[in-house]
């Protein structure tokens, strides 16, 4: 006769309910052995909690995810660089197939701990530093929110669940799960999945039964990417409760779309990218710049350019185009970019410096990181 033993170092108890519950008292036993009640328990790589909160999954998922990241940045350094393609279809596949484990039974609720693990990424490939605005670093790559990456697991969770056969038991459960959310305004799964589809506008989701999983999830792409575009777009506008305004009051005067700009697919030094992406984004430490972050901070009119005798203050325009200190460097700049833009010389001061920031030419992108090596030499 075959007798059962249990482990009891790896078996836990763990009562799930409400903060107001308290943690049952009962005593289990199994085989003659005490089984211990727990908080919190990993189960299949994934960390749930007694009170049915994932955040603790998340923590641990993002460290995970840290980990495979500093592996990539180092063989990054080890190899002196790679291409943005190579280290975007890296990171796909090392560090966000990580960060998308079990995002379907949590990816309806955002957890920011998990975008900021996508946020040092983008920062690293454009090599800004952590004063750098997220919303720029991931409006020059082109990325979506985690969140937006985390909501197409849970539709995709979701088609697998609708597309069991119907006789299975599982199919039915998940059937009066449904009914229940719906009829009953049980805060379940499937509750939440169904405000989440009707929060992006995708209420036919609901009752979507068998489906051809591709078109669906094509469709749900293209949603949400617009969604997750607007979204932007007024995080980028956004000036509420800051003082001197968003630090990317000069970005978005060029910048329109949620898309890969082209000069981040150039190979060059990245010490240079990092220039030109900092200068885009208004985090270039210029008086404009530096001045936010002085004690107490410096007026934005009294955040003069000490390179020149103009008494204008120092903002990316003036570096650009006005600053007497590199007038030798911007010739160049402007003779390299006549042939290409026959009108060029007839474009007023701010059309020109649009046309630069927009630049995918390696010459002009080399020419700004000589300028401002050269005011690091006068600082």
């Amino acid at each position: 006769m075959w007798r059962m033993v249990i482990n009891e170092k790896k078996t836990k108890i763990m009562h799930f309910r409400k903060k107001s519950t308290r943690r049952t008292n009962f005593p289990f036993i199994c085989c003659g052995k005490s089984i211990e009640t727990t908080e919190s328990y990993k189960y299949l790589g994934l960390w749930f909690s007694e009170f049915c909160d994932m955040t603790l999954a998340a923590k641990e998922i993002a460290k995970s995810a840290t980990r495979a990241l500093g592996l990539l940045i180092s063989k990054y350094k080890a190899l002196g660089g790679l291409s943005y393609q190579c280290f975007n279809k890296l990171y796909e596949s090392n560090v966000e197939s990580i960060l998308r484990y079990g995002a379907g039974v949590y990816g309806y609720k955002e957890y920011k701990i998990l975008g900021s693990v996508q946020n040092r990424a983008a920062r690293f490939v454009l090599g800004m530093n952590k004063t750098c605005s997220n919303i720029a670093s991931r409006g020059d790559l082109g990325w979506t929110s985690w969140l937006y990456k985390q909501k197409l697991e849970v539709i995709r969770l979701w088609l697998r669940l609708s597309n069991i056969e119907p006789t299975r038991m599982l199919n039915k459960i998940f059937k009066y799960n449904c009914m229940k959310a719906i009829t009953c305004k049980l805060k379940n799964w499937e509750y939440n999945i169904i405000d989440m589809f009707h929060s992006i506008d995708m209420p036919d989701l609901v009752n979507i039964g068998l489906c051809d999983t591709r078109i669906i999830i094509k469709n749900c792409k293209e949603n949400l990417y617009k969604l997750d575009a607007n979204l932007w777009y007024e995080m980028l506008w956004n000036d509420k409760d800051l003082e001197n305004g968003n630090k990317l009051r000069t970005y978005r005067t060029f910048k329109f779309e949620l898309c890969t700009e082209k000069y981040v697919l150039l190979n060059i030094p990245l010490y240079k990218k990092k220039i030109f992406s900092m200068l885009r984004s208004g985090s270039l430490p210029l008086e404009i710049e530096a001045g936010r972050y002085q004690k107490p901070t410096v007026p934005l009119h009294e955040r003069i350019c000490k390179m020149c005798n103009s008494g204008a203050v120092e903002d990316e325009v003036h570096f650009v185009l006005d600053c007497s200190l590199y007038d030798d460097l911007r010739d160049e700049i402007f003779n390299h970019l006549r042939p290409v833009l026959t009108d060029f010389d007839d474009y007023d001061k701010l059309h020109k410096f649009y046309n630069i920031m927009q630049c995918n030419d390696y010459s002009v992108i080399n020419k700004i990181s000589k300028m401002y090596t050269r005011r690091t030499l006068f600082s």
